[in-house]
């Protein structure tokens, strides 16, 4: 967990009789590191907002609070070539009752000098299930070079409740919310990043941010719930940078109550125990149980809350929206153009014939799936060309139809692709530009962005950095998608408004929401599927 090093100085500063300690770098970037938005007090339940005056007389706010519980990612390892120089979270402690905090990095005069900066809010990805707002999302970087191009602005990063914690819902945690008189909530996770934007509005000042300017962000997952702010009737925002996020459809009631009595099952109880004996057995469970039992991401998806997603008529995707509330001034939204390339080594093994078969297991529909076999170039195919056209059929359907489709509206939306390749030598995804890869250089962490990093790549961060700046200041950063249908390529020297390419192919299964679906549908199923079975199949 980070702690102050021998180049930063004491920083603070003061809300009402309390003192907030934190620290300074040489950069100029003040930095407030595990600050309690809310608590956990009773597992499955709504947390509790925490006062910011509420912590005593003196709040140590110089390292990281502990992470939600969680298993264990296996994704940050694979990419640790890019995090060099910057420790990664994964082996900090957790803790159900005390994860919910948020870290603030501000210029180092912006609380001083009481200046109104805008504000970043960034809420990370994981599926539902992994990460944190922790030090692979340090901003200090990012606030540094944004106040050195004249666009500074308050960065804030937050953990939420994920997996069971955040996302388990069933009839029997219905029964326990009526039976004691209080409002149900599903998606306890989505709720847990509510308060933390309703503490920016009411705390944010102090660290010389502007509560009426604030910019919500996040990739895949944490794309999705930013999206999820922005569609609702609670404007604790006024744009969003949404980078790769999830296109998925809602999990079912019968989905849901299926995960919860896998759940109870596993945990010994019999299915006819009353509600009270199935959610108090649950409670007792260990972290170690309650996440090393989790069969998966396959598995968590937010569920259809009509009280969240009041504008919308049913459980409609969040891709489908027909417009934004009117306090949604700008939305910047994109994805990488190899989105499922981290898939490819867990694919490469198994032949054509294997690969084709795992498609036509998920698609039902016969004629739909021989249409998405010829339009990925999957049939008749060699091995190579079957597994480009799983992970073109994936990448569209799983993370690339958000930007193609909201960037159709006619509204202030503008539309990126990231381009920018990963070559370090030692990467197994040297060659592409894949799931994740852009948030180093969203971050400017120095591994992509330091001053032994070459020209080109260095070019993309500080095309992301004023792209991001320019969005919190409230400015697209180029023409919204409608306008001039072209996209902002992001990939070094090579970078500027191109053509999209290859955007006619999702286009074919968008003619009818059955169709949509389907395609939607067959892109989570591919990206979660149990590949265990076909070990026998091999190529």
């Amino acid at each position: 967990m980070e702690t102050a090093s021998q180049n930063d100085n004491a920083a603070e500063i003061r809300v009402n009789g309390l003192r907030v300690k934190g620290v300074s770098s040489s950069h100029g970037v003040s930095r407030f590191l595990g600050i309690p938005y809310a608590r956990v007090v009773q597992r499955f339940h709504p947390a509790q907002s925490v006062d910011l005056a509420s912590l005593g007389s003196e709040f140590d706010a110089i390292r990281f609070a502990p992470r939600c519980p969680q298993s264990w990612n296996h994704g940050p390892q694979r990419r640790k070539h890019l995090y060099q120089g910057i420790p990664l979270s994964s082996s900090d402690p957790v803790s159900e009752v005390n994860c919910l905090n948020l870290n603030v990095y501000t210029p180092e005069q912006a609380a001083s000098n009481n200046q109104k900066l805008p504000v970043l809010v960034w809420i990370h990805g994981g599926g539902w299930v992994f990460g944190d707002g922790g030090s692979e999302y340090d901003g200090s970087f990012l606030v540094q070079e944004a106040s050195r191009i004249g666009k500074p602005f308050v960065f804030v990063t937050l953990n939420y409740r994920l997996g069971y914690y955040g996302f388990l819902t069933s009839r029997e945690l219905k029964m326990e919310a009526e039976a004691n008189n209080q409002e149900y909530y599903p998606n306890l996770g989505l709720y847990d990043q509510r308060l933390a934007l309703q503490w920016v509005q009411n705390n944010i000042s102090y660290f010389g941010g502007d509560p009426q300017e604030v910019t919500i962000a996040g990739q895949s997952a944490g794309a999705w719930s930013a999206l999820s702010h922005l569609v609702t009737d609670v404007p604790l925002c006024k744009r969003g940078f949404i980078m790769s996020a999830t296109v998925i459809s809602f999990a079912t009631e019968d989905e849901n109550q299926e995960m919860f009595d896998k759940l109870v099952k596993r945990a010994g109880i019999s299915h006819g125990a009353t509600y009270q004996e199935k959610l108090a057995t649950l409670r007792s469970l260990s972290d170690d149980q309650m996440t090393e039992w989790l069969d998966g991401a396959v598995l968590i998806r937010p569920s259809w809350d009509p009280k969240w997603f009041s504008r919308f008529d049913g459980p409609s995707r969040l891709d489908q929206v027909k417009c934004f509330p009117d306090w949604v001034n700008g939305l910047v939204i994109g994805s990488t153009r190899d989105e499922t390339a981290n898939i490819k080594p867990f694919w490469q093994p198994f032949s054509a014939e294997t690969i084709v078969n795992a498609v036509k297991s998920v698609v039902l529909d016969q004629d739909i799936c021989d249409e998405l076999l010829q339009t990925y170039s999957m049939s008749s195919a060699t091995q190579e060309q079957v597994l480009q056209g799983l992970l073109d059929l994936t990448t569209e359907s799983f993370f690339g139809l958000f930007p193609q489709a909201l960037g159709e509206m006619r509204a202030p939306i503008s539309v990126y692709r990231f381009e920018q390749q990963d070559t370090f030598d030692e990467s197994i995804y040297k060659g592409q530009s894949y799931h994740c890869l852009d948030l180093p250089f969203l971050c400017r962490l120095p591994a992509v962005a330091g001053p032994r990093v070459n020209a080109s790549m260095k070019a993309t961060s500080q095309i992301l950095t004023e792209s991001v700046a320019m969005l919190v200041s409230g400015e697209l950063p180029w023409e919204p998608f409608h306008v001039l249908q072209k996209v902002m390529v992001i990939n070094g020297h090579d970078s500027g408004l191109k053509q999209w390419p290859d955007n006619e192919r999702w286009r074919r299964f968008f003619t009818t929401p059955d169709r949509s679906r389907v395609l939607v549908d067959t892109g989570r199923l591919l990206m979660t599927y149990d590949l265990n079975g076909l070990t026998q199949e091999r190529k």
